[in-house]
């Protein structure tokens, strides 16, 4: 009877766990009340939010470089500075302006250093341009 009583016990949890489960999977399911969160969601300024959602969706780099500068000068405290600063390094290479891309592509890294592909992009910039100290940094890091 003991043994009996023990094995009951053992299988409880065996019984329990997929429930329990099940009810996780149907609190995150699509029609929960939970939403997804984006990084849209962390600006709370409804205006800053705004320009960063254009300016994510430029694609002519002149115009893209342009925007993320002005976004750069309007929100210089932003929760999104280095995506605005990474943007900016992007268009600068795009447009063929390292100078600009290097540096812009060095502020993005102060705020998040362990971005690989930034970091292969900076190491490839910085090396055609003689800066091998920068260069091989970057390097490193990527991994």
């Amino acid at each position: 009877m003991i043994h009996r009583r023990q094995t009951v016990l053992w299988l409880l949890p065996l019984l329990v766990i997929p429930a329990a489960a099940q009810q996780m999977d149907t609190a995150n399911g699509a029609h929960s009340p939970v939403r997804s969160i984006s990084i849209f969601d962390e600006i709370k300024d409804p205006q800053e939010r705004s320009l960063f959602r254009e300016l994510r969706a430029i694609a002519d780099p002149r115009q893209s470089r342009q925007r993320a500068v002005e976004f750069v000068e309007r929100y210089p405290g932003s929760v999104v500075l280095r995506e605005a600063y990474e943007q900016a390094a992007r268009a600068s290479a795009e447009l063929g302006d390292d100078k600009a891309a290097l540096e812009w592509g060095r502020r993005a890294l102060r705020l998040l250093p362990e971005n690989p592909f930034l970091l292969a992009k900076m190491a490839d910039l910085a090396a055609r341009h003689g800066e091998r100290q920068f260069a091989g940094r970057s390097f490193r890091q990527t991994g």
